[in-house]
């Protein structure tokens, strides 16, 4: 007797993904549409000015527009290569960053580290608050508020200086050693709270038995 078989069945992998991919978006257009506008103000303000870099290599005009305006030959470039304090600058800006990848870094771990720690939550979340708090100012609002810290009219130094009767307060700003490490730590001092809640939140999923398997 001969044996029956049934005709194959033929499936269009490529019409199924498709229609997956089609249910999968009427299914999730709520959230396509709220990445819209976050991506739209992404492109806008982070993407598009990109273009505006034409400008180094050229005689920006106003009245011309970036498009319109003629090409400088590098002229912009020449000027800051042959500029006699651009050695320091630049010296000054490696230097600069590399104090703050060496003092920056670890004071946020540190900081996390000396949090976890601690097990009066109420003073937790205060130090935690105040920590973090430098991260929403502005530069230019630290900036003042160190100035006035160290002012040698009437900041720290000066409330020293009348502490034990001195008779000239010295002025911090201008003594060129303590240039760097004054930037370094008003960095130190406007970061580390943010990178703290950051490591913070690594610690916390950290499985607690760990601890036990250690201490043992």
């Amino acid at each position: 007797m001969a044996e029956i078989r049934a005709p194959p069945i033929e499936v269009d992998l490529g019409a199924a993904a498709g229609k997956e991919r089609r249910r999968r978006a009427r299914k999730y257009l709520v959230l396509y549409i709220f990445c819209l506008v976050p991506a739209t103000v992404l492109f806008i303000f982070h993407y598009l000015p990109i273009w505006g870099v034409v400008i180094a290599f050229k005689d920006f005009r106003v009245g011309l527009g970036i498009l319109g305006s003629p090409w400088n030959n590098f002229q912009h470039f020449r000027d800051l290569f042959l500029d006699p304090f651009f050695a320091r600058v630049l010296r000054n800006t490696v230097i600069i960053s590399l104090l703050k990848i060496v003092f920056g870094f670890p004071a946020p771990v540190i900081l996390a580290l000396l949090l976890n720690e601690l097990r009066n939550q109420p003073f937790k979340k205060a130090v935690q608050s105040i920590s973090y708090l430098p991260h929403f100012m502005s530069w230019v609002v630290i900036a003042g508020v160190v100035m006035e810290i160290l002012s040698p009219q009437r900041g720290i130094p000066a409330f020293i200086g009348h502490l034990f009767g001195a008779e000239e307060v010295p002025n911090l700003f201008m003594d060129r050693k303590l240039f760097r490490p004054l930037l370094v730590v008003t960095h130190i001092w406007q970061s580390v709270g943010w990178g703290t809640i950051v490591y913070l939140a690594a610690i916390s999923t950290i499985d607690p038995t760990l601890y036990d398997v250690s201490a043992v």
